[in-house]
């Protein structure tokens, strides 16, 4: 869409994948997985409840944000240590 616009010098976002650090958490707290989605996090942490307040769909973009925050809050992210 960039080009479409011809819009240039555009500030391009700095994308992290943060599954490495949800990886390290669970192997900290000894939380078994096999494999996980962003909208399972909630789930696999025991929070199912906290997203069933919010009315979302499974599938939905705002239901996995909501998924991952959730799990953000519940094992203990800080930003500052991340970035």
């Amino acid at each position: 869409m960039l080009n479409y616009y011809k819009i240039e010098d555009f500030y391009q976002p700095v994308y992290k994948n943060i599954a490495f650090w949800f990886r390290e958490q669970y192997q900290k707290k000894n939380i078994k997985i096999s494999k996980q989605s962003s909208g399972e996090i909630a789930a696999l942490l025991g929070l199912s409840d906290e997203l069933e307040k919010l009315h979302l769909q499974p599938h939905n973009a705002l239901y996995d944000v909501y998924s991952i925050w959730i799990g953000l809050k519940y094992l203990g992210f800080e930003e500052k240590a991340y970035l």
